[in-house]
């Protein structure tokens, strides 16, 4: 530091000391300084050009915005691309970043998937640890507790939704029997001769099967190579837990400067906590709507209320259109299956008041 003040006063060619702010250009400086390679005749060219001499090479001062308010660049980098080319560079750089992601997406979506339930199971696999349990014991324990839950849930809802399944013949004769009431009522009242539409609706029901039978068919497939892909997640948690020392530890040695190592931790351990709170709250969120969605519909006599408030409760995900989609088919199942308008309303009430409750409360909280 004593050089580099003797420098200044006597030389003046030196940079003030706000334009070193990092410690490897103050390095750099009292390596310079110690060298002696800045020489006057140099700074006279450098003075002559506006700029400054350190180490034989002249700099300029130029604006860079952000963290300081100069830095010194050699002449030779003073030359930039026009505007229009850097832009189309970035615009090709971004094209082919998303074709790549398109390509990759059987690659990188179990990847993904995998680190986001690793975030998820951290706090019970360090919670095990601190019990004096082997790492790789508390990872493999928390995943099957994990696959455990997951597949519990999946059980619960597919015997439902094959039950429903099976009542599909008597949901559809309910609904053509529900049809000519309604349908006898209307002209009764207002005297009105409808035409007969049972036929369509019955091409339109047994449609709506065939078609439904295709879906579900295409999903078997669908899900079976899904699950091929997802027989790899518990692999990727496995080794994002046992290895996440590592990456700590790479993320630690990428900076060399101290500062930047602190903030670059400070960062990960916020987006650590961050994805923790969002998965932890997001799950709470789901499972308590989930709880007061079948409270209600067993309070009601719905059947299949369990089935009908996990998928409404998961369909919450979507703001505004999960709700009406997930009150839609119980709301149906219940005209069709007891013929009461009110009935129908406490059902569509039911969903109505878990949403408001859901917005207000339960998600702000």
């Amino acid at each position: 530091t004593s050089d580099i003040v003797a420098a200044m006063s006597k030389n003046r060619r030196m940079p003030d000391a706000g334009t070193a702010r990092s410690l490897s250009e103050i390095k750099w400086f009292i390596g310079c300084v110690r060298r002696q390679n800045y020489g006057r005749a140099g700074g006279t060219a450098a003075r002559a050009g506006g700029g400054s001499v350190i180490c034989g090479a002249p700099y300029k001062r130029r604006p860079t915005g952000g963290y300081a308010a100069f830095l010194l660049f050699p002449a030779s980098m003073e030359k930039s691309f026009p505007s229009y080319i850097r832009h189309t560079a970035q615009l090709l750089g971004l094209t082919l970043l998303i074709i790549a992601l398109r390509r990759l997406d059987g690659i990188l979506l179990p990847i993904l998937f995998s680190a986001l339930f690793a975030f998820l199971l951290v706090p019970v696999t360090r919670r095990l640890e601190e019990w004096r349990w082997p790492r790789w014991l508390a990872i493999l324990v928390s995943i099957l507790l994990l696959a455990g839950v997951l597949t519990g849930i999946v059980w619960i809802l597919t015997t439902q939704l094959m039950d429903f399944a099976q009542e599909w013949d008597h949901i559809q004769s309910r609904l053509l029997v529900q049809y000519e009431t309604l349908r006898s009522s209307v002209a009764q009242q207002f005297r009105l001769k409808l035409p007969d539409k049972r036929a369509l609706l019955s091409q339109t029901l047994a449609g709506l099967r065939e078609r439904g039978t295709l879906i579900f068919n295409s999903a078997a497939s669908t899900t079976s190579d899904v699950l091929e892909v997802l027989s790899l997640v518990p692999i990727y948690i496995f080794c994002f837990l046992f290895y996440r020392d590592h990456f700590r530890q790479f993320l630690y040695r990428l900076t060399r400067d101290a500062g930047q190592r602190s903030v670059m931790m400070t960062v990960v351990h916020k987006i650590e906590e961050v994805t923790q709170n969002y998965l932890l709250g997001l799950l709470t969120v789901i499972f308590i709507v989930a709880l007061l969605n079948i409270t209600g519909l067993l309070l009601l006599g719905v059947k299949y209320a369990v089935f009908f408030g996990a998928f409404a409760s998961i369909l919450t995900i979507i703001p505004f259109i999960g709700m009406i989609i997930g009150a839609t088919l119980p709301a149906v199942y219940t005209f069709v299956e007891t013929g009461s308008v009110w009935h129908t309303v406490g059902v569509i009430g039911v969903f109505t008041f878990v949403q408001f409750l859901e917005g207000n409360f339960i998600t702000p909280t």
